[in-house]
């Protein structure tokens, strides 16, 4: 099984070694619906759930682009009709920092190598999709080209 949905959610997991971000991808899982789960106290899926879902990809974006709460405020209010107050706001996203703690960490790493050495190099990624990382993932990929050693 191949799961090629949420490459941009994927990838920082990948970096900053989440295990619960792993996991919950394993089981068939999406950060949307655990940063759902935590601003609405109850297990969200999309399909039953579409605005919380919706909710939670907008809240799962503004953590990994570093949101405010003000702006987490205007984006719910006008994309989802979701009126709440700025402590709500300033709450959840205190609460899905938390919850994202080895991306905030990983973010942070990068934004500091960047002041210091004024570039960042980045690796391929993408070989798999699935980050199983094997042979066999690379070479489905990539599959050997006559003259290219196997």
């Amino acid at each position: 099984y191949k799961d090629e949905r949420q490459i941009e959610l994927r990838v920082p997991v990948m970096y900053s070694r989440e295990e619960h971000m792993r996991d919950l991808f394993a089981a068939g899982g999406t950060p949307y619906e655990r940063a759902a789960e935590v601003a609405c106290g109850f297990p969200v899926r999309k399909k039953t759930h579409p605005n919380e879902y919706l909710l939670g990809k907008t809240l799962m974006l503004a953590v990994q682009f570093r949101a405010k709460a003000p702006k987490l405020q205007e984006t719910a209010r006008r994309d989802l009709n979701i009126d709440k107050g700025i402590t709500f706001w300033e709450r959840l996203i205190a609460d899905l920092f938390a919850d994202r703690a080895g991306l905030i960490a990983t973010q942070d790493e990068w934004i500091a190598r960047v002041k210091r050495e004024g570039f960042i190099e980045v690796p391929l990624v993408g070989i798999s999709r699935t980050f199983l990382g094997t042979s066999d993932c690379i070479d489905a990929t990539f599959p050997p080209r006559s003259g290219r050693p196997a």
